[in-house]
């Protein structure tokens, strides 16, 4: 059975959602052809449209720690972002939220 994981894409505007280097499609893409060369199966993608990384309120991510928190650690064994900055602007808050879902498995 190959190991899964979840994409999560995030943009700030709805402008930055549509085709482009960092649209929530070229993110997608990019994160799925990883797990394609990993051998991981995207069981779920996650995205939030318009919504700043400066806060934690954003359905795709609030949503992203429920799934961490009701599927079985040994389930996911990844999640997939382009780039730390698309979880979060603040540094400490990415690591916090880190430190959290390496807390849940």
């Amino acid at each position: 059975m190959p190991k899964s994981c979840v994409i999560y894409a995030r943009v700030s505007t709805a402008e930055q959602a549509g085709p482009g280097h960092h649209s929530l499609d070229a993110q997608e893409a990019l994160c799925r052809r990883y797990a394609d060369g990993q051998s991981l199966q995207v069981v779920e993608v996650l995205r939030d449209e318009g919504y700043s990384g400066r806060t934690t309120q954003r359905p795709g991510l609030k949503r992203l720690v429920e799934y961490t928190g009701t599927t079985p650690p040994a389930a996911i064994s990844a999640i997939l972002v382009q780039d730390t900055s698309r979880m979060g602007r603040d540094t400490t808050e990415y690591l916090l939220f880190r430190r959290e879902l390496q807390r849940r498995g």
